[in-house]
């Protein structure tokens, strides 16, 4: 049985909707523990959704160390909330890791970009295939699969980028083996959220930091250079995130206050 983390910003709602759906019709899934970045609020209903709603925006890294650390089954599961999966998909994930010794974590190998309007079903089934790897695919963190026990906590300081560097690099270290799934048909908008203008200076600063914890880390972004406007758009969208948790909050309040 897996627990399933996603941390989201909700930019698409009929994917990660139909994500969702997905997952919680899914036998080997046992729980969904969501991260709501967005702070916006989950209307989805599920008994096996697990809301988590932060102060604000903790991005990514910490989400998934949070995730984890809620999670009730020993399998877990880190999710990108723009993708969608064939149905046959955590069947095949879940009988691997019971077959298989000394695994560290399984990833995604180069998976292309889906258009939206593509997002009408689901996949076709598939035969999966696993390929040991020591360096680290292309869309290998969209989603990670391994035991709950070797799970290795991220760096705080890490926010957007280099978290799955960082425990894909430290499995091998520890003498796991990782493994890249292809043929899996996965339908994937691809970074949906982390190429917003606004995390530019987050995801250059990861870098940084990063690169102090493995030397051999290359840098693969410039540091942003923003003008007037950009610095002000993303100093609001960090406002306007706050506000609307805020407003949620006291809404909440109210609420519990009318009824009890």
């Amino acid at each position: 049985m897996f627990s399933i983390v996603i941390p989201t910003m909700q930019n698409n709602i009929k994917v990660f909707n139909m994500l969702l759906d997905e997952l919680t019709e899914n036998e080997y899934v046992g729980e969904i523990i969501i991260i709501d970045n967005s702070l916006l609020g989950i209307e989805y209903k599920s008994d096996k959704i697990r809301v988590i709603t932060p102060s604000k925006n903790i991005y990514v890294n910490p989400a998934w160390n949070l995730g984890v650390k809620n999670a009730k089954y020993e399998y877990v599961g880190l999710l990108n909330d723009d993708l969608i999966f064939p149905k046959n998909f955590f069947e095949y994930v879940h009988k691997f890791m019971e077959s298989t010794n000394n695994v560290g974590y399984i990833g995604l190998e180069t998976i292309p970009k889906t258009a939206p309007e593509k997002f009408s079903d689901y996949p076709d089934n598939t035969e999966l295939k696993y390929q040991t790897v020591q360096d680290r695919p292309d869309c290998w963190g969209s989603a990670i699969f391994f035991s709950k026990s070797n799970y290795f906590t991220i760096p705080e300081e890490l926010k957007v980028w280099c978290g799955d560097d960082y425990i894909f690099y430290r499995s091998i270290d520890k003498g796991l083996t990782n493994y890249a799934i292809s043929n899996s048909n996965i339908m994937h908008l691809h970074s949906l959220t982390s190429d917003r203008k606004e995390f530019d200076k987050i995801k250059y600063e990861d870098q940084k930091k990063y690169k102090g914890i493995n030397s051999k880390y290359n840098l693969i972004q410039e540091p942003p250079k923003y003008n007037f406007w950009q610095k002000i758009f993303s100093i609001q969208n960090e406002y306007n995130a706050n506000v609307k948790y805020k407003i949620i909050t006291v809404l909440s309040m109210k609420i519990k206050i009318k009824y009890n």
